[in-house]
């Protein structure tokens, strides 16, 4: 991992990546063929068979990637995540007095999922680290933490 940080992933987690990668291997085939039936002779590369090429690399990329994270990420069960601070595996509910608005989010998670809010400690939300119930961070105020 490029990291040093160790990354500690949950059982959901390691679920979670194993059906990745599960979805990753099964493109293989596909990119592999698109790269054989757009070979020239000459073996100089045709825009076909260089996208083939590099969606391939990418998707053995990032098998090795999620290979790295499950060998080397200690696996904590959800009880053992501490809920006194923001940290790894911890649910944040922010509030934001401007907008009236309460939002929760799971923090320290090694892929960003935006879109569910799960927020990585080395992403934009990663000052709320380590902060407890009625810190107030870049404008929101950190009102619960949970498991």
């Amino acid at each position: 991992m490029k990291n040093k940080e160790r990354w500690r992933i949950t059982e959901r987690e390691v679920r979670k990546y194993k059906e990745k990668r599960k979805k990753l291997v099964r493109k293989i085939p596909g990119a592999k063929k698109t790269i054989s039936q757009n070979k020239i002779k000459n073996d100089s590369c045709n825009s076909e068979h260089c996208l083939g090429a590099q969606s391939l690399s990418r998707i053995k990329r990032r098998i090795n990637e999620i290979d790295d994270i499950l060998n080397q990420s200690p696996v904590i069960e959800p009880e053992e995540i501490p809920t006194d601070r923001v940290g790894f595996g911890t649910k944040v509910t922010l509030y934001f007095p401007e907008e009236d608005k309460e939002v929760t989010y799971r923090f320290g998670i090694r892929d960003p999922e935006p879109t569910n809010n799960v927020i990585s400690p080395n992403g934009p939300l990663a000052a709320i680290k380590g902060k407890k119930p009625g810190d107030e961070v870049g404008g929101a105020i950190i009102r619960e933490i949970g498991r």
